[in-house]
């Protein structure tokens, strides 16, 4: 956790955010103002606001008006973890969702590691984990106005054979295009890892308060909520995209002024 006043004019207390989230995939900013344009300020310390086909910036919260909602988040369901916009190409990096209210019944925050998920498959079911690391998943995103698609392996490796991209999404998936014997076999694969995902030695479980900010790794966290009951209160939500790059980069520079190594876990830095 870090105070959100401290990052606003200390260089060097981004650096050390910086840092918390590129080793550990998860910060949270506390004690910041409750002006939905901090969620443009923060991200920008690190790098610029990438927009989607979300917009700029967009508003979690429930609108039983919406007819049209685009999006599972702006309903008061519960949410299982997942990582956002695996139909696009090249899926932020960054997520930032900063809470403006929460005192509905209900809505807390969840979060899993993707990378504890896949180092736990590939030590104590390597079946599952080769399924998941090399069958191709679609996933697909067709709205009014836009249709994105893209296939991948839920489980990105490098040359070197290391994860370095989770992609986990339980309901933008298109049917699978393949044999009954891979079909079968990615999809036992995929209900085992999300069996993981729901066990609690793999959760760790938030409520946001208002003036906090979640910030973390898309390509690395899983993230969703507990249902919540808008009658008994507000919860809204205001989030924004990142990338990676901007944060490694951010730490690159840290570190040829401090003439120190950073860590280089979770997302090749190579200081």
């Amino acid at each position: 956790r870090f105070d959100g006043p401290t990052l606003l004019t200390d260089a060097s207390a981004v650096d050390d955010w910086a840092l918390a989230l590129h080793v550990h995939g998860v910060a949270i900013v506390q004690n910041l103002p409750s002006d939905p344009a901090m969620v443009e300020q923060v991200p920008a310390l690190i790098g610029p606001v990438r927009p989607t086909n979300f917009g700029q910036v967009f508003d979690v919260r429930s609108d039983k008006s919406a007819a049209d909602t685009t999006s599972n988040a702006y309903t008061a369901m519960a949410l299982p973890v997942h990582t956002d916009l695996c139909t696009r190409e090249y899926k932020p990096g960054l997520q930032y969702l900063f809470c403006l209210q929460n005192d509905a019944d209900g809505g807390d925050s969840l979060l899993v590691d993707g990378l504890a998920i896949a180092a736990h498959l590939r030590q104590h079911d390597p079946e599952a984990f080769e399924a998941l690391s090399t069958i191709p998943f679609s996933y697909y995103n067709k709205a009014t106005d836009t249709d994105f698609r893209w296939q991948t392996p839920v489980f990105v490796l490098d040359d070197s054979g290391e994860v370095t991209e989770v992609r986990w999404s339980p309901w933008l998936r298109a049917p699978q295009r393949a044999s009954i014997e891979t079909v079968d076999r990615a999809y036992r694969a995929l209900r085992t890892a999300f069996r993981l995902a729901q066990q609690a030695e793999f959760t760790v479980r938030i409520r946001l308060a208002p003036g906090e900010m979640l910030c973390f790794d898309n390509r690395r966290m899983l993230h969703g909520r507990t249902g919540f009951d808008p009658a008994t209160g507000n919860r809204w939500l205001r989030g924004c995209y990142g990338e990676r790059e901007d944060l490694q980069s951010r730490l690159r520079i840290a570190a040829r002024k401090q003439r120190r190594m950073f860590p280089t876990n979770a997302g090749g830095l190579n200081c």
